[in-house]
């Protein structure tokens, strides 16, 4: 029981974090943003060299955390 509480004091922490340019999400780092309806878009460049527009909850939540486009070496 007191996980499931800790769960929901840290996504409501998550819910309130702040982003700003130059952060680090996964491969992603934030460069600029915009406000597009009722949420913020950022582009974002890739440790690959790519860059993708991602939604702010999807980076905070961690659903985004490449281009897409990266080349997996094995």
């Amino acid at each position: 029981m007191e996980n499931k509480r800790n769960d929901i004091i840290n996504w409501k922490e998550l819910i309130h974090m702040k982003v700003i340019p130059e952060m680090t999400f996964g491969s992603l780092t934030t460069k600029w943003s915009w406000k597009s309806k009722d949420q913020r878009i950022w582009k974002c460049t890739c440790k690959c060299g790519g860059y993708c527009y991602v939604k702010e909850d999807a980076l905070i939540c961690g659903v985004v955390k490449d281009c897409g486009k990266c080349i997996i070496t094995t």
